[in-house]
């Protein structure tokens, strides 16, 4: 991989940073990647190497590329912190190998501005709300810790594009997310940061993507603004426990996207998403501002969740065992149904993970039909991942069988 032609260009009151993303060993076209960001952000975001190589990383190393040729000179605590998180997504993926990174100016040390500003990822939904109440119920606002800046993107979502091109409904419903953020940090004391890119076309498909690229792609305008930026947070995805399940955004991966300017934290990692919303059952600051939902369904900008996928219904039983779903205005329900529970079907694996602490809510509220209904969704779970687990199993032992009788040629890197 390469990345050529690192530009900045201020539009209006935003800049732009862009450069050329070129593959050499997988057969994906070129993109000319972007991120452009408002006020406040706009006077520091950098078209630095930091910038591009943070994003293209994990999606170089998921495609098989052998290196990351960039102009202009690396960070060393980045290039060092991905070489570890490269370590790792080999551990977690077996067809991710090795890559070299090869800055054209060699490497440099970045050192962090004097004041410190600490800056979240924030996009309204569980897990950033817990975040946030947590950092304001134990943080004062003039401490260098304190959350005085939030930052929404437009283009990280699969569906924000279609065919390259922007998908208006879905920014209608950016749109007005991001007016709702701003709103709770008037109320809150924080600025809220808008940027725009499109990240979300350099991965082939939504896999490599949420299983290996996430956070990156979300961090980059961060560590490309190093001058306003000292700690970039990210709340943890609710999963709990020491070992968590791989995914693109991960307390063990995430990390290694510090610089020595801007250091990366993930936040609240053993916290399970039933305890965070205990944390925010009852703050009356996020009852109009949670969004859980992904959109899929592609509700209108006026539907804050749709509440019929498998994210909105889950949400909404946590919030019925903690007795709190009636205060949140952006569900349409003020209670759920065996019925809601049944046209859903368990797909993403933290919800497998995190599924006893909901289990243990329902039952101390006394929801028997809603517990029975989950039991039966965690079953089929349950069985559909054995199935999946043991068809792995079998196409590794044949992989393996494979490689000693020398009927296949191991990979070229790895």
């Amino acid at each position: 991989m390469r990345i050529e032609e690192l530009s900045s260009r201020t539009i209006g009151d935003r800049r732009r940073i862009e450069a050329n993303v070129v593959y050499e060993d997988a057969d994906l076209p070129p993109l000319r990647l972007f991120y452009e960001a408002h006020p406040p952000l706009a006077d520091a975001l950098e078209a630095t190497p930091e910038a591009f190589v943070t994003p293209a990383f994990p999606i170089a190393l998921w495609v098989g590329e052998r290196r990351i040729k960039v102009e202009g000179a690396l960070d060393t605590t980045l290039a060092a912190g991905l070489g570890e998180a490269g370590l790792l997504l080999a551990a977690w993926y077996e067809h991710c190998g090795s890559l070299t990174l090869e800055p054209v100016n060699g490497f440099r040390s970045m050192r962090p501005r004097p004041l410190q500003r600490t800056v979240a990822l924030f996009s309204g939904g569980v897990d950033a709300m817990a975040m946030l109440r947590e950092n304001r119920r134990l943080v004062p606002l003039d401490h260098p810790n304190s959350i005085r800046d939030v930052v929404y993107g437009f283009g990280t979502n699969p569906r924000d594009f279609d065919e390259g091109v922007e998908v208006p409904r879905r920014r209608a419903w950016y749109e007005a997310q991001a007016r709702r953020i701003e709103a709770l940090g008037r109320r809150l004391d924080f600025t809220t940061i808008r940027f725009d890119t499109n990240v979300i076309r350099l991965h082939p498909s939504v896999w490599p993507f949420y299983e290996a690229g996430n956070s990156a792609a979300f961090l980059a305008p961060l560590v490309a603004s190093p001058s306003y930026v000292n700690n970039a947070l990210i709340a943890s995805d609710g999963e709990g426990g020491i070992v968590q399940t791989p995914h693109g955004s991960h307390p063990l991966l995430d990390v290694h996207y510090s610089t020595g300017a801007v250091r990366v934290h993930h936040v609240q990692p053993q916290i399970t998403r039933m305890a965070k919303l205990g944390l925010i059952a009852d703050w009356e600051p996020a009852y109009d501002t949670l969004q859980v939902c992904h959109g899929w369904l592609a509700p209108p900008p006026e539907v804050v969740n749709c509440g019929m996928c498998e994210k909105c219904v889950l949400t909404m039983v946590g919030l019925v065992a903690w007795k709190a779903l009636p205060r949140f205005t952006t569900f349409a329900h003020d209670d759920v149904t065996p019925e809601m529970i049944d046209a859903i079907r368990l797909r993403q694996p933290y919800t497998y993970m995190t599924m006893p602490d909901l289990l243990a809510g329902l039952e101390r509220v006394g929801r028997d039909d809603l517990l029975r209904a989950i039991q039966v969704q965690v079953d089929r779970l349950t069985e559909s991942r054995w199935g999946k687990f043991k068809r792995q199993t079998r196409g590794s032992i044949k992989k393996r069988f494979e490689l000693l009788r020398g009927e296949s040629a191991p990979p070229a890197h790895g």
